[in-house]
């Protein structure tokens, strides 16, 4: 086998011999088609003819049905749009019941609204204009999952032998159970029953009042309601509906629950924040619903595997088109080699690829391969072939359409057949790393994905509460930083964010560049294993920007700086892209990349009494979080600090990082728009600009090389970093350093505890919380210490973290050793120290000038005037920028240290960045003006 699995393939065709194949589905490449391209693709599949077409792109009819339940699907959630609950603002009190009552009256008015619209389209025969402009939402069945109409006609036919003659409603889930509903429903109607009432809701959303009435007249009479929605991992869709319909009067054991199982996953596991998850019954099926009936899908009935045997993979391989691909005259099939249950390839084609981590895996295509027997001219031959659900009708068609546009990177195409593309095996070893050689490749990968794959220039449509896009995934993700306001911000901030920074091309991206993506050929040479897009998929993303890809790889392969650099840099050359307009694009999407990496970190689990699962742990976790962060970091000086480099002439600023010129409320620590402007202006006037920070060499290291400045003091004042001399300066004495590994070691072998692998000076010590790092007493640790004997080290507790580090440590005892080392003689300039806590109390009694921003602790607060502390309104990066104009004195706009010139990009991303530099008013304000409406009606999701 092992001489089989290295074999090269045949050289890969070219895209063209395909793509004419089936010239009416030439509009399948661009999957989110309009809602008034879909009326016109509606009427073209009713005159087009079933023969020449059913092979690659399944039948018209089976693609009429797809369109119409796109096209209701469009529908439906434009006439369930724009329902709002003013009270999941945060407000209560007296305030709960104002908002509660004009909740009421605009969800009237609404309600009004919506049949008057109805009347209008059923009399005129006119579409709103923002309904034809409308695009549809994917789904997960049909799409992203291998579940066939036979799958859906089986759970219609359980279903109706639990509810046997009594009235039932078959209620489909948006957006999936839309698409599955109606082919249970007419299983059902086929089993005998008379009539079935159809609709469809989407969870947690608004009914229409014909709607509620409709059910609840089925719930009075004693009936059922059926309801289908696709596989899943945990049960918030269900529970969500469930409760809405036992509001309505269904009683839980009359509601039927459709169960699709998938692999070895547990069906319906709620997650860990639940209050009713239980450890203990962490792989129970159907958790959280005792009282609801289920109609289960079990994974051995799909019918995907039907199409997976070896007599279906036989008939197709032995068609004359895929005979003359291979170069064969008959095919016979050996073997069948599954995939994993959690989606990793068969161990023995790639014995070295890194295997999933988490025992349950969300939802994958399903994949196999094939060991063929090929009988040639030339005599018999084996080769692999192997087989990945690419979606039903259309959809799939979609996916082996961008296979064939990118042949020349992925193993060659045989063709499509009931939804699976079909593919050569190719051999090679997996990718757990790019050098620079890899790098040019990727970027070549992207840049011809981007020539090859282009899309016809859209209208933009505006964000939806209905789809979390790209956008507004990163607009969430900033919106943490603006407190109570960021939940109402966010929406603004996505439509400005998705209309600046979409991009000059609008391209079909890849989306997964990550290792698992790639295999090394025996030549060397890169070869991409999954070429379907993942842009615009049921994850909603709506990302056509081909800079995503480069955003992709830089976190899937958690790449340096200087890689990341050089990748960015020969994607450049090979597209002809400026690398200051994609300056902003590329922070955006890597901010998206690395906030899902982040959230998937999060959601592993792992047992905390393996030592080497919690190491691994916490590499996972401090890697995402550092990528967040460079993300930010990276773009901030890029646009302010590129172009400015200090004679350091003037005075010593020892600035400190933690909460003072960076923040972490995003999930990882990052500098905002004031901070950059603050030490912008500091090394524009010739400033000694020192960073001063409990956080570790490495961070402190990478943060002197990003922004620019000569060194600073790490895990608060342990050890210290001369960038102009690449110099280490350590303040331990060797028998600390010793105490303090041995107290790592023990922390590993005996408690449950994460220690952050950055930190080698001191220890920063947290445990996994569904809700993030947490500390722990500094009892706990304490103990370890007295039970070894360890001496000398202190135990600071605090919420997110608890520190430990060696009796004695001060910020500054280490600022000295460092100024010698830089060779700056500090009699001869004045001392400013900025700060925010009680380990800055050293650094602030020996400067010449103390500063600490609003949001200083109680502590500075209170010795603020023995140490002569100017504080200052502002917080963070504000109150730092607040504290460097007043000592500099220089005029409002200085031309020293102005502001450079932005692109329209830049001008986007620093205005949503710089939300968090406002005060509670100005955030409410830019949350409220224009768009209170909108804000309101996202908090619905």
């Amino acid at each position: 086998m092992s001489a089989l699995a290295q074999s090269p393939p045949p050289q890969a065709e070219p895209a063209a011999r395909e793509a004419a194949g089936a010239p009416f589905y030439a509009w399948a490449t661009d999957l989110l088609q309009s809602f008034r391209a879909l009326l016109d693709i509606a009427a073209g599949l009713t005159r087009l003819p079933s023969a020449g077409t059913d092979a690659e792109t399944g039948t018209p009819l089976l693609n009429l049905y797809l369109v119409v339940c796109a096209l209701d699907q469009i529908l439906c959630d434009y006439l369930h749009g724009g329902f709002f609950d003013f009270t999941r603002v945060g407000l209560g009190g007296r305030a709960r019941r104002p908002l509660s009552i004009a909740s009421r009256a605009q969800n009237t008015a609404r309600q009004l609204q919506v049949r008057t619209m109805l009347r209008s389209l059923l009399a005129n025969r006119r579409f709103p204009a923002g309904l034809l402009r409308a695009r549809l939402k994917l789904p997960q069945s049909f799409r992203g999952v291998e579940l066939y109409p036979e799958d859906c006609a089986l759970l219609g036919r359980r279903a109706h032998a639990i509810v046997g003659a009594e009235p039932v409603a078959v209620v489909g889930l948006r957006t999936s159970g839309l698409y599955m509903a109606p082919l249970a429903a007419a299983a059902m109607q086929l089993e005998g029953r008379a009539a079935v009432s159809l609709m469809s809701i989407r969870p947690g959303g608004a009914l229409l009042s014909a709607e509620r009435r409709r059910l609840q007249a089925i719930a009075r009479a004693g009936g059922w309601v059926f309801v289908v929605d696709d596989p899943t991992w945990r049960g918030s869709a269900f529970a969500k509906a469930s409760a809405a319909l036992a509001a309505l009067g269904f009683a839980q054991d009359r509601i039927v629950l459709a169960a699709c199982e998938i692999a070895n996953q547990p069906v319906f596991r709620l997650q860990r924040r639940d209050p009713t998850f239980s450890p203990a019954a962490a792989g129970a099926v159907w958790q959280g619903f005792p009282a609801a009936t289920k109609a289960v899908l079990a994974t051995h009935e799909w019918a995907a595997y039907r199409f997976l045997a070896a007599p279906a993979v036989k008939r197709f391989l032995n068609r004359a088109p895929v005979l003359d691909r291979l170069g064969a005259l008959s095919a016979e099939v050996v073997r069948v080699l599954p995939f994993s249950d959690v989606g990793d390839p068969p161990s023995e084609l790639i014995p070295n690829h890194a295997r999933s981590r988490s025992p349950r895996q969300r939802r994958f295509h399903i994949r196999q391969v094939f060991e063929v027997q090929l009988q040639t001219r030339s005599g018999p031959r084996r080769e692999l072939i192997a087989a990945r659900g690419a979606g039903l009708g259309f959809f799939g068609y979609h996916s082996y359409l961008a296979a064939q546009a990118v042949a020349g990177w992925v193993p060659t195409v045989l063709g499509i057949d009931s939804g699976f593309v079909f593919q050569r095996w190719h051999a090679g070893e997996p990718v757990a790393s790019l050098d620079g050689q890899d790098l040019e490749e990727v970027a070549s990968y992207v840049a011809d994905r981007a020539m090859s794959l282009e899309l016809a220039p859209s209208a933009r449509v505006s964000e939806s509460r209905l789809v979390l896009t790209g956008s507004r995934q990163v607009a969430r993700l900033l919106s943490r930083t603006m407190g109570r306001a960021g939940g109402l911000a966010q929406f603004r901030a996505a439509n400005r964010l998705s209309a600046a920074t979409a991009g000059r091309r609008r391209v079909l991206v890849d989306a997964r560049m990550g290792p698992a993506e790639w295999l090394r050929s025996g030549s060397g040479r890169l070869v991409k294993l999954d070429s379907d897009e993942h842009g615009t998929d049921i994850t909603d993303l709506c990302v056509w920007d081909p800079v995503y890809d480069l955003a992709a790889a830089t976190v899937g392969f958690r790449l340096s700086p200087a890689s990341a650099k050089q990748l960015v840099e020969a994607y450049a050359r090979a597209s002809g892209e400026s690398l200051t307009e994609m300056r902003a694009r590329l922070a955006v999407q890597q901010l998206q990349c690395a906030g899902a990496a982040l959230s998937s970190v999060s959601e592993h689990t792992f047992s905390p009494r393996w030592r080497h699962q919690r190491e691994q742990y916490a590499i996972d976790l401090v890697a995402a979080e550092e990528l967040l962060a460079r993300a930010v970091n990276e773009f901030l000086a890029a646009v302010f600090l590129q172009d400015v480099r200090s004679r350091k002439t003037g005075d010593v600023w020892a600035l400190d990082l933690d909460d003072t010129l960076e923040g972490d409320r995003m999930g990882a620590p990052t500098m905002s728009a004031a901070g950059a402007r603050a030490v912008r202006a500091l090394l524009a006037h010739d400033a000694v600009v020192l960073l001063t920070s409990g956080r570790s060499l490495p961070e402190v290291r990478e943060r002197c090389a990003l922004y620019g400045l000569p060194g600073g003091i790490a895990e608060y004042g342990a050890v210290a970093w001369d960038s102009e001399q690449s110099r280490e300066i350590s303040l331990l004495e060797p028998h600390a350093q010793a105490e303090l590994q041995r107290l790592r070691e023990s922390i590993l072998c005996e408690t449950d505890i994460l220690v952050d692998p950055r930190y080698e000076h001191t220890l920063r010590l947290f445990r996994h919380t569904p809700d993030g790092r947490r500390g722990m007493p500094a009892a706990e640790i304490e103990a370890v210490i007295e039970r070894r004997g360890i001496t000398g080290l202190e135990v600071i507790e605090g919420f997110r973290k608890t520190v430990v580090w060696v009796r004695g440590t001060e910020k500054a005892a280490a600022l000295p050793a460092l100024l010698q080392s830089l060779g700056i003689d500090r009699r001869d300039r004045r001392l400013h120290a900025v700060g925010d806590e009680y380990t800055d109390f050293g650094l602030m009694a020996a400067a010449d000038h103390a500063h600490a921003p609003a949001n200083a602790t109680a502590a500075v607060r209170d010795r603020s005037q023995e140490l002569r502390i100017k504080m200052v309104t502002a917080e963070r990066g504000a109150g730092v920028l607040r504290i460097v104009k007043s000592q500099l004195r220089h005029p409002r706009r200085c031309r020293v240290c102005g502001s450079p010139a932005l692109t329209h990009a830049d001008s986007a991303l620093l205005e949503v960045l710089a939300l968090q530099d406002r005060r509670r008013a100005g955030r409410l304000a830019y949350a409220l003006v224009p768009a209170t409406l909108a804000a309101f009606e996202m908090l619905g999701t």
